[in-house]
């Protein structure tokens, strides 16, 4: 009876586990009608067996994203459910400008990296926040969560948070230039970052308003409008991407195209989605 139910259910959850010591390997595949099978494996060492049933969490939460056609770059279900928490407060921060939203999403930033070190958004968004701060030690730590140093360390990074790194690096350093930097070193900083990032994501909002900005901070202000009509004609129309763009004539007292909305006044570098 067992056989004939399972060959004959709509859904199906099928899945293997193997120990070696301390190191476990869990696998699942999914089925639903006539999809095809959603896969995932998890390799992981367990401190004690009641880490088991996180590992489980993790297994459902990677199976949940494959169902569903969401991205994320987490792999643990509490790293993304803090990482998500974390995003709220800092969308209620840019929105309020209280500054206890913006300490509490520094704080579960700081608990989705503990989880997860490697979850470059959370990096990123929390780097953001700091630079906020406009303190020196906030700022090395920001560079830090970026993968950013004053040379092309961060290269190393993913492409999208090498980017997106690199541009926050550049629209921080002229307004606060650190320790030991001049303000034109400081400006020719931003300039090498912002051109990194262009190259890295040409047409991306932040990259390419970060590179108006720099070329504003060496003087050549011809380069940085064409840059900020560049953001303006970008196609992305999401709340963050049409906020930069709202930035882009503030700048340089440019034009607003006919028709186009202003979707809110804030110099913050914005965050992204988990």
């Amino acid at each position: 009876m067992y056989q004939v139910r399972r060959s004959l259910a709509r859904r199906a959850i099928r899945g293997t586990l193997h120990e070696f010591g301390t190191t476990v390997r869990l696998s699942a595949s999914f089925t639903f009608g006539r999809e095809p099978a959603k896969n995932a494996v998890l390799v992981r060492e367990l401190a004690n067996p009641g880490e088991m049933f996180a590992l489980v969490d993790d297994l459902a939460f990677s199976l949940a994203k494959a169902r569903m056609g969401f991205a994320s770059e987490a792999t643990r279900r509490s790293a993304y459910r803090t990482m998500l928490e974390g995003y709220l407060s800092h969308k209620r921060f840019l929105s309020t400008g209280l500054l206890v939203h913006r300490e509490a999403a520094i704080e579960l930033y700081e608990a989705a990296i503990a989880s997860e070190p490697d979850y470059r958004i959370a990096r990123y968004n929390l780097g953001t926040l700091l630079y906020n701060r406009y303190t020196d030690a906030d700022n090395t730590a920001a560079i830090e969560h970026m993968g950013v140093r004053f040379d092309v360390s961060f290269r190393r990074r993913g492409t999208g948070s090498r980017a997106l790194a690199g541009a926050s690096h550049a629209l921080s350093l002229p307004a606060g230039p650190p320790v030991g930097y001049s303000r034109e070193s400081s400006a020719t900083l931003a300039d090498e970052a912002s051109a990194m990032a262009v190259d890295l994501a040409p047409i991306l909002e932040e990259t390419c308003f970060a590179r108006g900005f720099a070329n504003q901070a060496m003087g050549r202000i011809d380069e940085a409008i064409e840059w900020y009509e560049r953001v303006l004609g970008l196609p992305g129309d999401t709340p963050e991407e049409q906020r930069i763009k709202s930035f882009a004539p503030e700048q340089n007292g440019l034009r607003l195209p006919d028709g186009y909305r202003r979707s809110g006044a804030s110099r913050d570098v914005l965050p992204r989605l988990p």
